[in-house]
């Protein structure tokens, strides 16, 4: 079991380059953003709200499972291949700033979902995405 603190494994929004795309954004045109960005995951949108999360690996898998017969996209979006908002997982980001990885391995390994958000209160009422973990 590792001792490394957790926060090594974060994606941290507040340093670490990570595009948005709408759900309606053809899946192809995100792709090659994200390449071209040199970026692993884009956070998906709707009207400023996180809505969900599409990662290279994901997209990558959904893409190769929507093409066409000629090997080309057939209209498919960024919706087919994101994982929507309520299949993630969160965790505080002060707790996170106290655990292991190994302390992860063991709150969620029953876990689905296979991104962490990190969440950071910025208010008494207001949460704001500060982080991601790929748990995959």
């Amino acid at each position: 079991m590792s001792r490394a603190p957790a926060v090594d494994l974060m994606i941290d929004l507040q340093r670490d380059l990570v595009a948005t795309v709408t759900e309606e954004a053809d899946l192809e045109a995100a792709l090659d953003g994200m390449f071209r960005l040199g970026v692993r995951l884009s956070l998906v949108v709707r009207d400023e709200a996180v809505v969900g999360v599409l990662s290279l690996r994901d997209a990558q898998r959904s893409h190769t499972l929507i093409l066409g017969p000629a090997g080309t996209a057939d209209g498919s979006r960024v919706s087919d291949a994101m994982v929507p908002w309520s299949q993630l997982s969160s965790i505080d980001w002060h707790t996170l700033q106290q655990c292991r990885i190994a302390d992860l391995t063991v709150m969620f390994a029953s876990s689905s979902a296979p991104y962490l958000l990190v969440l950071e209160q910025s208010s008494s009422r207001l949460e704001r995405v500060r982080g991601l973990i790929d748990l995959q």
